[in-house]
């Protein structure tokens, strides 16, 4: 943490950062550099040149369109148009970052970037937290969603740990968040390796730049990963 440089953190990633923080992480140094920012943060000199760059494609950009198409179950979308084609690209290139509330184990198997990687059958898990989320930060843009797929993981088949209750949501300054779906007892992802699509049951005319996916129930094996 000490080599992290907490100024150049948008307001969102750096309470993030603060959230995440254990008591027995923070060194003298990282201290500092924290007292340091604080001081920043009071002035409103904190991170103004990245977040003005950040937000200049919301304001001034082009709007595109990308029509939902169950070919190769749904997951020709936002983040296959964004990759050209390479959904992962999207991550490696910095279109996106995608970000959870933990990683199994702190295990790079695990990583939330395998979301989009759809040739690799590795998959992301949380540890066994109760409220569990999985984020898309879309950065300089924000999206209007409409539909989205989900691909269960490839370990076993019924019963071992599918999504089955979850929620949507989208935000714009990721602390209030409107829910786009909810999906409770939901039995299609229930086997190993399967993939469904899903519309929006509340699809508000709203553009958004996080896009969370929540886990507010157990999985198929009753656990919150």
């Amino acid at each position: 943490f000490e080599h992290i440089e907490i100024q150049s953190l948008s307001k969102e990633k750096y309470l993030f950062f603060i959230n995440q923080l254990e008591l027995d992480e923070i060194t003298n140094s990282l201290w500092q550099n924290i007292l340091h920012s604080i001081e920043h943060l009071n002035t409103g000199q904190f991170s103004t040149i990245q977040n003005k760059s950040r937000y200049t494609s919301n304001i001034q950009g082009n709007i595109t369109n990308v029509p939902f198409d169950l070919i190769d179950q749904g997951f020709h979308g936002i983040i296959h148009k964004l990759g050209n084609g390479n959904p992962k690209s999207t991550v490696t290139n910095d279109t996106i970052e995608i970000i959870a509330s933990s990683v199994y184990h702190n295990g790079p198997s695990y990583n939330p970037k395998y979301v989009v990687d759809y040739s690799d059958t590795n998959s992301f898990w949380s540890d066994d937290i109760p409220d569990s989320w999985l984020c898309f930060d879309f950065i300089n843009r924000k999206i209007k969603l409409s539909h989205y797929s989900i691909r269960s993981n490839d370990y076993q088949g019924v019963g071992w740990h599918h999504l089955q209750n979850w929620v949507i949501e989208g935000s714009n300054d990721f602390k209030n968040w409107d829910i786009l779906d909810r999906k409770e007892n939901n039995k299609s992802l229930n086997n190993r390796y399967i993939s469904n699509s899903f519309k929006l049951e509340y699809a508000p005319d709203q553009f958004y730049r996080y896009i969370r996916l929540r886990q507010f129930k157990e999985n198929s094996a009753g656990e919150n990963h």
